[in-house]
């Protein structure tokens, strides 16, 4: 038997490479890089504001640096924007825009018209009493505020005064229907939340001549009102959410209270010698109600029918506590 030869290493070597195909390796592309987007953001920034400076040394703007720290949200933006990579090109420029618009806004807070200054500016109103009038209607429609409300022993139905930094006007129309003046008092205070710092207080003292209704239309806002003194017929309240702290008296026989408000929380006082009843709609979180019975939801006081003085109160809430409390 011949035997077979075995083939060597070299010849082994060879002919593996001839079988084995030949592959030829792709050019590795080059990474498609986006742009970064926080940096455009932080740049134009850092030139703006550079630029803005730069005006305001030479004259040539008037720039309220108060206002800047008001756009901190345009710092979760530009957090967002770092960490973006857009290839897209129209996510690209769509971003870009995003980008311009808040930078925009930067210039405006600072130098627009209604760049809000922490500086408040002060104006006042006086209702004047007109020939033979009996009562008075007293209508107050202002925007957010701290508003503070009393009475004095004055000759004219109303006197107010608004300090505020975002105001530019109190304006106050009377006029007149039989032996009724009605006076109209409206501010122009408005909501600039999202510019951050507010600072608006009105001050309103009625006369304690004349019997009055008082409609109060406000916005969001804090109100004391010490009426005990005031003769004060009827009382309405129409706002945002409140905080409401109301002290009422005893100078006319009926005193009519209708509240309607969002979220609230309400505190009313009156006092130990009037007969209260109160009845309340909506979510109520708590109330105290101090000395009155529930009688079927309708809340009364246990001398409310033989009382010379009566308070009648409808209150129409969001969630809300709702206190009476006795003087």
């Amino acid at each position: 038997m011949v035997k077979q030869d075995e083939p060597t290493d070299a010849s082994e070597t060879e002919s593996s490479t001839k079988a084995r195909p030949s592959t030829v390796q792709p050019a590795q592309s080059q990474p498609a890089y986006g742009w970064n987007l926080g940096r455009v953001f932080w740049g134009l920034l850092l030139v703006i504001v550079g630029g803005l400076i730069l005006a305001s040394n030479f004259g040539w703007l008037s720039v309220n640096w108060d206002n800047l720290w008001r756009l901190w949200p345009l710092m979760i933006v530009a957090a967002g924007l770092s960490v973006l990579s857009i290839r897209n090109r129209v996510w690209r420029i769509l971003t870009l825009l995003l980008v311009l618009l808040s930078l925009a806004a930067v210039v405006f807070v600072t130098t627009g018209p209604f760049a809000v200054s922490q500086n408040a500016r002060s104006y006042t109103a006086t209702a004047q009493k007109l020939a033979n009038i009996t009562s008075a209607d007293i209508n107050l429609q202002a925007g957010m505020s701290h508003i503070d409300i009393t009475s004095a022993d004055q000759d004219a139905v109303a006197v107010a005064r608004l300090d505020s930094n975002t105001a530019s006007s109190l304006s106050e129309q009377s006029s007149r229907s039989g032996n009724t003046q009605t006076t109209n008092l409206t501010t122009d205070v408005g909501d600039h939340w999202w510019l951050g710092y507010m600072n608006s207080n009105f001050s309103l003292t009625l006369t304690r001549s004349l019997p009055l209704t008082l409609n109060l239309d406000v916005g969001p806002s804090e109100t004391t009102a010490d009426l005990s003194q005031a003769m004060v017929q009827s009382l309405k309240v129409k706002s945002g959410a409140t905080k409401l702290n109301v002290t009422l008296g005893n100078r006319v026989d009926l005193t009519n209270v209708d509240i309607e408000s969002g979220a609230s929380a309400v505190v009313l006082r009156a006092p130990s010698s009037s007969g209260i009843r109160v009845k309340l709609d909506g979510g109520m979180l708590s109330s105290a109600m101090a000395d009155l019975q529930n009688h079927n939801g309708t809340y009364e006081s246990t001398s409310y029918a033989s009382a010379a003085k009566k308070i009648d109160v409808t209150a129409h809430l969001g969630m809300a506590s709702f206190t009476v409390e006795r003087y």
